[in-house]
């Protein structure tokens, strides 16, 4: 299920921040990949998934495994071929991490309110605050919760709230690969680590567009939830990148501060610590498997870095159609 609240509110500021969710579907031709090893990871029962991707430098070898950074509970999902590309392998790469001082500002941002007299119906728009009470039925929240806190503050905790009533998980998949790896006695690391700290600073300074704007979005990612967490999961499980493809088709408005220059920045850093990470492992050790979300390497700039720099990039079957 969804971890700690405190850690749950840093893993959904990453999300918003370093992988931006927007043009999920681009529609890029895939190249030209006559050298994809059909027999390295065999599919085995049900389940195809999750999708691989796999880069080479010479003997060096780098198998990326695609996740959602949310799921439905305990996914089930075909581990034999996790188990294969684990099998040699040096080290796991986790997608980057934020740390810092999370509980302090966790308790500052929560003790924020709004001005005496004021309520979160008067600063949300009309047809949102509607929806937010909508929603709070639907899942039987109490909207007095949220009444004396920012737009921005009552988004991310009301969406923490859904997620768990939902019984959505952003650790399962994670935890049960990390199992994996502890078997195989292979190392783990984050790819890097950030400061949270100027995140957090940055949305308690949001202005009051800024927060209605969240709010909505934040909304439009609880409907959006409700109606594919259950196809997503399952394409993501058999391998059906098609499919994820054409759900995300769906999800095309914008992410909470997603255009900030303080976002971009950070989604740049990201993207370049993960291209030297790759080519670090490259150089240094034959085989190592990394976790990214499956919706960057889907859109594939990062993917079209690695190829810049002459790196060979195999695509799932499914994408090289």
């Amino acid at each position: 299920m969804f971890r700690d609240t405190r850690v749950w509110f840093a893993s959904a500021l990453l999300t918003v921040f370093f992988w931006s969710h927007a043009a999920y579907a681009e529609d890029r031709p895939s190249p030209p990949d006559d050298m994809w090893s059909t027999t390295e990871v065999v599919v085995t029962g049900q389940y195809k998934g999750p999708a691989l991707w796999k880069v080479t430098k010479g003997d060096g070898v780098v198998w990326i495994i695609g996740v959602l950074s949310v799921t439905t509970a305990n996914p089930q999902f075909d581990q034999k071929r996790i188990d294969t590309i684990l099998t040699g392998a040096q080290t796991v790469y986790l997608p980057p991490e934020a740390k810092g001082r999370v509980g302090a500002m966790f308790q500052y941002l929560s003790s924020r309110r709004l001005k005496p007299g004021q309520t979160l119906r008067d600063v949300t728009a009309p047809e949102d605050y509607a929806r937010f009470l909508a929603l709070s039925s639907k899942y039987g929240i109490e909207p007095a919760r949220y009444a004396n806190d920012t737009a921005i503050w009552a988004a991310l905790r009301f969406r923490a709230a859904v997620s768990s009533i939902s019984g959505y998980t952003d650790s399962d998949v994670i935890n049960a690969i990390l199992k994996l790896a502890k078997r195989h006695k292979v190392k783990v690391e984050h790819i890097a680590t950030y400061k949270i700290s100027p995140l957090l600073k940055r949305i308690s300074r949001a202005t009051d567009a800024e927060g209605r704007h969240c709010f909505a979005t934040t909304l439009d990612g609880i409907e959006f939830d409700a109606r594919t967490m259950n196809r997503l999961t399952a394409d993501w499980a058999t391998g059906n990148l098609a499919g994820l493809k054409a759900v995300y088709a769906g999800n095309t408005a914008p992410q909470c501060m997603e255009d900030d220059d303080l976002a971009k920045d950070f989604r740049d850093r990201s993207g370049s610590d993960t291209v030297a990470m790759i080519e670090r492992a490259l150089g240094n050790t034959k085989r190592s498997v990394m976790i990214l979300p499956v919706s960057v390497l889907i859109k594939g700039d990062l993917l079209d870095r690695l190829r810049a720099k002459g790196y060979l990039v195999q695509l799932p079957v499914s994408l090289r159609q």
